[in-house]
């Protein structure tokens, strides 16, 4: 299976990370807005409407358009660097934060989709080894 079908619990803008969601019915998927520091599932290419039934392809290519919001850490983002899941389904660099979800392939600010190459990691600060 390359495609699901899934729920929009919410509005989800275009160019957001997003993750899998419980719902009302156990027999269907539904998908959310990603929260800050979780490890999206894939990113929305256009807008959605709650309770909209999309269509979502689990194969990819590994790669992201995604909106970068500025933080009081950084209001622009160089090429290179990686970034953070933000509330809402941005990227963005938190330095609270325990992992990213890539890093970008262009530079960018606020408001900018920038192309993101997916690549999840904890922070080596944040791993307790015991």
């Amino acid at each position: 299976m390359r495609q699901i079908t899934a729920i929009a619990t919410e509005d989800i803008p275009a160019n957001r990370l997003c993750c899998l969601a419980g719902g009302g019915d156990p027999d269907k998927v539904y998908v959310r807005l990603a929260y800050a520091d979780e490890a999206a599932d894939f990113c929305s290419k256009r807008a959605i409407s709650q309770g909209e039934e999309v269509t979502v392809d689990l194969e990819g290519d590994g790669y992201w358009e995604v909106e970068f919001k500025a933080t009081e850490q950084a209001n622009s983002v160089a090429a290179g660097i990686s970034v953070n899941v933000l509330d809402g389904g941005y990227i963005g660099m938190d330095g609270n934060l325990a992992s990213y979800i890539g890093y970008t392939l262009e530079p960018g600010s606020d408001g900018d989709v920038i192309k993101i190459k997916k690549l999840y990691k904890v922070k080596a600060s944040r791993i307790n080894p015991y």
